[in-house]
């Protein structure tokens, strides 16, 4: 599974993600407050970018890591709610990428 990351991720957010996801998979009683403090800080990052899709794109990020944590439900719920909405904003280039993502979810569901 590509453990790509966004652009704009800082050190201190991809450290702090590589905790989300072991705290995910191994069902951590800290996985929540790790979760929500990576959100934040990647809000913050997201803020200072000031792009329309910016958001979007930290939302793909975060079922990305949802995927990497094997929670396959929860990550294609949210990225078919953003391929909804990207596709009403004609963002063709994300369109694909959620695409190529919900592929991958299927293709790694089955084999689990």
């Amino acid at each position: 599974m590509s453990k790509e990351t966004s652009s704009f991720e800082n050190r201190e957010s991809r450290d702090l993600r590589a905790r989300v996801v072991e705290a995910l998979k191994s069902d951590s009683p800290d996985a929540k407050d790790l979760f929500l403090q990576w959100r934040i800080l990647r809000e913050q990052e997201a803020d200072t970018l000031n792009t329309s899709n910016a958001n979007v794109k930290l939302d793909i990020e975060q079922a990305k890591i949802l995927m990497e944590a094997k929670f396959f439900d929860d990550a294609w719920d949210m990225l078919q709610d953003i391929r909804q909405l990207v596709n009403s904003q004609n963002e063709t280039d994300l369109f694909l990428e959620i695409d190529r993502l919900m592929d991958e979810i299927e293709k790694t569901a089955s084999e689990e």
